[in-house]
């Protein structure tokens, strides 16, 4: 008798397992994404530490199986970055201590020429518009990101001899308009807009908020849309500034003598560059 209640047991679980099908287990499935979202991500941040940036990206695009959070964003963006060949840290060395100028915008080249796949730094850039709730650190990456992105461009278009620089033997012509990065008229909207993503005018409104609050007083104006600003900025901070300012001022002149049709002012401030 004991035994038939057993069997009978089993048999009314079993049944009602059946009858219940998927929802039986719905809600523990959904705790168990979420508890894995939250391990993948804090595994991803591990990699992201250790610079493993393969190995980060699969972690986080498993974490976006279980939804979109800023702390998905921010870490894809930051897997793209690394696996990019970008290292904002260096830059950030090289703009504070002197490395080389870091008022002009030959920080940015020399930044741009360890990016292997250009599409890698659109594709972080693209993550960090994305987040809701931006933070210093995300507007700096950021900002950051686009004018490397905007330097390897030029470099993409206009060091025909593959070589790192910017010289009078490569073919910098206002006829060298068609390549796979676009004409120089898109290139200058894409520079210029602030509506661009990678903007050097975004770039500049950006860096304003996420390096001032600390230093002496100082007022900025941003380069294409002379936006005025007076914040507090280290002399450090303030020099990254000057820099896209700089790098923004010479992409103006260049376009000056392109709608002049001046081949040879228009090659000169590219080379300057």
């Amino acid at each position: 008798m004991k035994k038939k209640n057993m069997l009978q047991l089993f048999i009314l679980l079993t049944t009602v397992i059946c009858i219940t099908g998927c929802n039986v287990f719905e809600s523990l499935d959904r705790s168990i994404d979420k508890r894995d979202a939250d391990t993948f991500m804090e595994h991803g941040n591990y990699k992201l530490a250790a610079a493993e940036y393969a190995d980060a990206l699969d972690l986080f695009e498993r974490a976006a199986e279980s939804g979109y959070t800023d702390e998905v964003y921010r870490g894809l963006a930051s897997s793209h970055a690394g696996l990019s060949g970008f290292n904002m840290f260096e830059i950030i060395n090289t703009l504070q201590n002197n490395v080389i100028d870091s008022s002009t915008s030959a920080v940015f080249f020399e930044a741009s020429k360890k990016i292997t796949d250009i599409n890698a730094v659109f594709k972080a850039i693209t993550y960090l518009n994305l987040i809701s709730n931006p933070g210093n650190d995300d507007l700096l990456l950021r900002s950051l990101l686009a004018s490397v992105a905007d330097a390897k461009t030029i470099y993409l278009k206009y060091d025909t001899y593959t070589n790192g620089k910017l010289e009078n033997t490569d073919k910098i012509s206002i006829n060298l308009d068609e390549s796979e990065v676009g004409t120089w008229n898109e290139l200058y909207t894409r520079f210029s807009s602030p509506s661009d993503q990678c903007s050097l005018e975004k770039a500049y409104l950006e860096l304003v908020k996420a390096l001032s609050g600390r230093g002496i007083s100082k007022t900025s104006m941003s380069p294409f849309g002379d936006v005025i600003q007076t914040a507090d900025f280290t002399e450090a901070n303030f020099k990254i500034l000057i820099a896209i300012e700089n790098f923004a001022n010479i992409i103006k002149a260049a376009n000056d003598a392109y709608l002049r049709n001046d081949d040879s002012n228009f090659q000169k401030n590219i080379i300057s560059l």
